[in-house]
C-alpha cells in the first residue's frame, strides 16, 4: 500500500499545475491581449509586445468581445488636453499638459 501511494504521488506531482480560471470563459492569451487594449494599444502594438501577427490580435480580440458580451473593446479615448498636447508644440499648446 505504501508503494501505491508513492507511486501515486509520484503521478500527481509530475502533472503539470492548473491553468488559472479567467472570467468569461478567457484563455491567458486572451487576458493578455484585453490587459493591452484596456492601456489603449492598438492591434499592431500588442501583436509587437506579444509577438503575434496583427490578424491573431484582431481574433483574439473578437473572441473576447464574443465571450464577454461586449460590443466594442473597451479602449480608453485620449482627452482633449492630450490632442490638442499632441498636435500642436508645448509653446503654442493652450493647455499645460
Amino acid at each position: 500500500d505504501l508503494e501505491r501511494a508513492v507511486a501515486l504521488r509520484e503521478r500527481l506531482t509530475a502533472l503539470p499545475p492548473p491553468a488559472p480560471a479567467y472570467p468569461a470563459g478567457l484563455t491567458q492569451r486572451e487576458v493578455e491581449v484585453l490587459r493591452l487594449v484596456v492601456l489603449g494599444k492598438s492591434n499592431r502594438e500588442i501583436a509587437e509586445a506579444l509577438v503575434l501577427t496583427r490578424n491573431t490580435v484582431a481574433n483574439h480580440v473578437k473572441r473576447i468581445l464574443d465571450k464577454t458580451g461586449a460590443a466594442t473593446a473597451p479602449r480608453p479615448q485620449p482627452s482633449p488636453c492630450a490632442t490638442i498636447c499632441r498636435a500642436t508644440p508645448p509653446s503654442a499648446s493652450l493647455y499645460p499638459c
